[in-house]
């Protein structure tokens, strides 16, 4: 009867070996099978175990055996296994496709027994390891190998021990030639024909070298606006240390990093992490120092204002920061990485920066030690910007109806005439002031961002005359005019003197 076997049936397999090897994109790999088969088992497996195969298997009949008339036969990350029964003898003819699969494995064999793994699990007992086991349906003797591994993923661990044992029974392992850390130990078993299987622990366990370096002093661990963020006190300026950041369910290594010559580290857990486990030790030499792990927790931003000023620039170097919030919060702050505060409570914080740029951050931490972040980089510029005039026009006389005011002043300054907006190209000004008759006061206003000004005040005068052609239009209208009238007066003169004259002789 032909038949693909369950997902646990097929790590519970011991089979006559056949290895053949064959490499991804599509290989053909045969078979061949001898008289008399009535049990046979064909097992894949591959490396990369990420990757998804196809499986077909055409027996030398024309039957066919494949991953998509069955999709149950994928039941393990990197490992297919078709229970066919009764096979006929002859060449068997197996077809695996599948990107980047790395090197893969055709074994064939008997099915004598299940070799279901009921129990395995590795505890220390008095700082020595045991390895302990429950195999059923298997034979009396087999080959069991213990690796360790960094996480629960690949079957990609470091071999510990191998050795033969029956169904049951508890082996003490050396761990010596492990690094000092948290492992997840999986144990792998093989029948006298080569068909395995294999399953890691429940639970996972951290092992210490005898010679590991003691834990570090001051260590702290918590989330940091949703991320883990470890500090901890340095041993040497130089020092390495290596971090890890494990899952909270399984204990995964999550995160593995070595970080040198700092005393702090922060790292952006993944969004379907609500916590994690985390950890940092001495690393010297290669080897990882002693350790504990944290539990970190994620928690929900607190509802608070941190009432920072509007503009990135300001002109004083004295700002007045209040900070308000509901909860059980405590409040911290640093300017420049100095701490200004800490511990505190909701309150008005005096903050006194100094010239140029400043980074000033307020902090609220939890009851658990979780922090939240409220930054502001702020420029303190209190120089007034520069205003230059090409000509300085305070006291002119003109009766010109304009005059022109020429200058620079520094580049990203606002320049106002009188209150208008005043043009610049590269720093550079030229405006013409409309005058009225009598005075006319000029104000020049440069502002910088931070609102720093400078002023430059000029009075002009315009002379009732608008121009030297009115002047002497104006002139010789009035000469005219005192011409005119000195003829006519000129004239009445003589009439009058006539007249006498006339009136004189008629007397004598």
């Amino acid at each position: 009867m032909k038949k693909i076997i369950s997902c646990t049936l097929m790590f519970l397999v011991v089979l006559c070996s056949f290895p053949l090897l064959a490499f991804a994109k599509t290989e053909e790999i045969v078979v061949p099978v001898g008289e008399g088969s009535t049990s046979r088992v064909f097992q894949i497996t591959w490396p990369n175990t990420e990757q998804q195969a196809s499986v077909t298997i055409t027996s030398p009949d024309g039957a066919v055996y494949s991953t998509e008339q069955t999709p149950e036969a994928h039941c393990g990350e990197g490992l297919i296994v078709f229970n066919v029964g009764a096979a006929a003898e002859g060449d068997w003819v197996v077809s695996i496709t599948g990107e980047n699969l790395g090197t893969v494995s055709v074994d064939s064999g008997e099915l004598p027994g299940s070799m279901e793994i009921e129990s395995f699990a590795v505890e220390m007992r008095e700082g020595k390891a045991y390895a302990s086991w429950k195999i059923v349906d298997c034979p009396e003797s087999m080959q069991l190998q213990v690796y360790a591994d960094a996480d629960t993923d690949g079957y990609d661990g470091q071999e510990v021990a191998s050795f033969t044992a029956g169904a049951e029974g508890e082996q003490e392992i050396s761990l010596g030639s492990l690094d000092s850390g948290r492992y997840h130990f999986y144990l792998y078993v093989r029948g006298e024909q080569g068909i395995f299987t294999r399953k890691y622990a429940d639970a996972s366990l951290a092992w210490f070298q005898d010679s590991a370096a003691q834990e570090l002093s001051g260590v702290n661990a918590r989330m940091l606006d949703g991320d883990v963020f470890l500090t901890w006190e340095g041993v040497n300026e130089d020092s390495s240390y290596r971090v890890m950041v494990y899952a909270p369910d399984n204990g995964g290594l999550l995160h593995d990093e070595i970080v040198e010559a700092e005393t702090s580290f922060l790292w952006t857990l993944p969004e379907e992490y609500n916590g994690a486990q985390a950890a940092v030790a001495l690393w010297e030499n290669g080897r990882t120092g002693r350790f504990t792990e944290y539990p970190i927790q994620r928690a929900a931003r607190p509802e608070a204002t941190i009432a920072f000023p509007e503009k990135d620039v300001v002109n004083t170097k004295t700002i007045l920061v209040p900070v308000e919030f509901t909860g059980a919060y405590t409040v911290s702050a640093a300017l420049n990485g100095e701490l200004l505060v800490e511990d505190g409570k909701a309150a008005q914080y005096r903050v006194d920066m100094k010239e140029g740029d400043n980074t000033l951050v307020f902090y609220l931490k939890d009851p658990a030690g979780n922090l939240f972040s409220y930054i502001k980089s702020l420029q303190v510029d209190t120089v007034p910007p520069q205003l230059s005039v090409q000509r300085d026009l305070d006291g002119l006389r003109t009766s010109d109806g304009w005059v022109y005011l020429e200058g620079h002043s520094e580049q990203g300054a606002q320049l106002l005439l009188n209150g208008e907006p005043v043009s610049m190209i590269s720093g550079y000004f030229q405006v013409r002031c409309d005058l009225g008759l009598g005075d006319n006061q000029i104000t020049l206003t440069a502002q910088d961002a931070a609102g720093n000004q400078t002023q430059y005040t000029a009075m002009v005068s315009r002379t009732a005359q608008g121009s030297d052609l009115m002047f002497w239009i104006i002139g010789g209208i009035v000469f005219i005019l005192l011409a005119a009238l000195y003829v006519l007066l000129f004239i009445r003169g003589v009439k009058r003197r006539k007249q006498n004259e006339e009136k004189n002789n008629e007397n004598s």
